[in-house]
């Protein structure tokens, strides 16, 4: 097949040391080790601008965002600049060869443009489309503890992750069935601070079992001084592992149920019956994941 079809898979703020493929830490991840043992694992891969906004602008045209001005979040701070769409776009190349490009999830490339600005011809804004489900459906619903997390009360069907899930697995239904090959992109807020998994999840990791991670005593000298100042940020630069452990239990649970949605998606796929998750150029299908470390 010469032109396979493209299902790409993003998760947001996600350690690579945080797969159980690396056998780094305890954190079970079943369906994205699936594609890591059947597809590529890159063991020395950076993003050299790991901020969120900048990270996805760079994945869009394949360019260094310093070249067009994008070195952190337009939203934050002072103003800066932004991938514009007359920009090249491989999405785009993508359309002009015959592609029908999907996106859902979260996209924050431009303030004001959306994907198919960029070569998309469709965009669900899954996570627009949530927090409106979600404060109809559960209005006494408030979330206390900020970006430290908490457990979600809501059912694992409910979760932003799963419902994101299964809004991609609907248009991924649609895109099977329609002629031509078509690239759907799947963007996951998850495990992006702040961390709230099911009660299910968060009992898989007690904070008095998560060991302290390797870096944590690092007194960052000789280091660039932005390093320890995000401590100063942030107001943490006292904290204990105690105090730390919780959220790092949290943040393991949420990659965990991550994992369980990225499989339904990957389950959906196989029952379009258009081919097996498998990197090959034999299959009608490429399955990718990929991470926001921003």
């Amino acid at each position: 097949m010469t032109q396979p079809n493209i299902l790409l898979i993003m998760a947001d703020q996600l350690r690579y040391d945080c797969i159980g493929y690396s056998r780094m830490a305890p954190v079970s991840t079943p369906n994205i080790d699936t594609l890591a043992v059947e597809g590529l694992w890159f063991s020395s891969a950076y993003s050299h601008i790991p901020v969120c906004g900048p990270a996805r602008q760079s994945l869009v045209c394949g360019q260094r965002p310093e070249t067009f001005g994008g070195l952190w979040n337009h939203s934050i701070a002072l103003k800066v600049g932004a991938l514009e769409p007359e920009a090249y776009s491989w999405a785009r190349s993508l359309q002009e060869a015959g592609y029908r490009n999907s996106y859902v999830g979260k996209w924050d490339v431009h303030p004001i443009c959306d994907p198919t600005q960029y070569g998309y011809d469709e965009y669900i804004n899954s996570d627009r489309i949530y927090k409106d489900w979600i404060a109809e459906h559960y209005p006494e619903l408030v979330y206390r503890n900020g970006y430290y997390g908490e457990v979600d009360p809501a059912p694992l069907e409910h979760t932003r992750s799963h419902r994101t899930a299964d809004m991609a697995g609907e248009l991924l239904c649609k895109l099977a069935a329609s002629p031509g090959p078509w690239h759907l992109r799947v963007n996951f807020q998850e495990p992006h601070l702040p961390c709230r998994p099911t009660a299910e999840y968060a009992d898989r990791y007690p904070p008095d079992q998560i060991q302290p991670w390797g870096s944590f005593a690092d007194t960052f000298e000789g280091k660039p001084y932005i390093q320890k100042q995000q401590l100063l940020n942030w107001n943490v630069q006292d904290y204990q592992w105690s105090d730390w452990a919780p959220i790092v239990a949290r943040y393991y649970a949420i990659i965990s149920q991550l994992d369980d949605a990225v499989g339904r998606l990957l389950r959906q796929l196989d029952a379009t019956g258009r081919g097996t998750i498998r990197w090959s150029s034999s299959q009608p299908i490429t399955a990718i994941c990929a991470a926001d470390t921003g």
